[in-house]
Order: structure tokens, then C-alpha cells, then sequence
């Protein structure tokens, strides 16, 4: 009897093979509406905050910009968050949460899933940008697949 080794399953897919690359940016000195210009000129809804050099000092999204028109405060106990001398780094959340190239997109998945997130940063070994990653680009949207019906207790 001839034995065989057994057939390794699919290679599991990584960020690298589906994040989005080249991808936009903004800087902290731009002023919001310039930012959100660029950021819906390219169709985006969230964008990393680079420094000249290309460091990573966080995360934009029109969510955390002014409506045109709108007056911030929308309460009157938050403070205002933006005047006209406001730049994005006034905005941003400094906190951007990143993952590397060679993570697994299940697990990306479950990041995001566990964060609340719609988006992460994908960085190299230096830590420098080099794509983002979306829940609209991960195979199942981002959701963990459904279990056939077989196995559900």
C-alpha cells in the first residue's frame, strides 16, 4: 500500500493580494474642506493622515468632517471642533489601526469586526503606508461566512 501525503488545503489569501494600492492620502496641515475635497474627487470615504516624510499620524473620514453649511456645535456642550483656522489634524483620530501585508484576511476580518471598523491601514516592516484595506474588498465583505446548516448544533 502506497501512502501519500496529504493535499494541503487553499494557501490562506493575504491583505496584500486585496488591498488597495496606490491609494489616497491627506496631510495634517490641510485645511477639512480641502481634505474632503480630494477625499470625494477620489471617491473615499476614509483616508490615512501622512506627514511629508510618508508617517503615519492618523486616520480622516467625512464622517469627522464638517457638513458645507453645517455649524458645529451640533450640542451646545461639545465643544467646536472646527473654525476657520481648523486643520485636519484637529479632526483626525489619532489612533489608526494598522495590519501588515502578510496578515491573513481572516483575520483582518475579525479586527475589523471587533473594532466596528470599515477600514484598516496596511504597513510594512518599517512601518510605512503601503495600501489600505476596506470590508468591501475582503472575499465575504468583511462578515465571517455563514456555517451549513449541518453543522449548527
Amino acid at each position: 500500500m502506497k501512502l501519500t501525503a496529504p493535499t494541503p488545503g487553499p494557501r490562506p489569501t493575504r491583505v496584500t493580494e486585496v488591498m488597495t494600492r496606490p491609494f489616497t492620502s491627506v496631510r495634517p496641515h490641510m485645511r477639512p474642506a480641502d481634505a474632503a475635497s480630494r477625499m470625494r474627487h477620489h471617491g473615499v470615504h476614509t483616508a490615512p493622515v501622512l506627514t511629508a516624510e510618508g508617517h503615519l499620524v492618523g486616520v480622516l473620514s467625512l464622517s469627522d468632517l464638517p457638513k458645507p453649511g453645517s455649524a458645529w456645535p451640533v450640542d451646545d456642550d461639545e465643544p467646536a471642533r472646527t473654525s476657520p483656522g481648523s486643520t485636519v489634524a484637529d479632526l483626525m483620530s489619532p489612533h489608526a489601526v494598522t495590519v501588515s501585508p502578510d496578515t491573513e484576511i481572516t483575520e483582518a476580518a475579525e479586527i475589523m469586526r471587533r473594532r466596528g471598523l470599515h477600514w484598516l491601514v496596511v504597513v510594512d516592516e518599517q512601518r510605512h503606508v503601503v495600501g489600505v484595506l476596506s470590508r468591501s474588498e475582503l472575499p465575504t465583505g468583511g462578515m465571517p461566512r455563514p456555517r451549513p446548516l449541518a453543522d449548527v448544533p
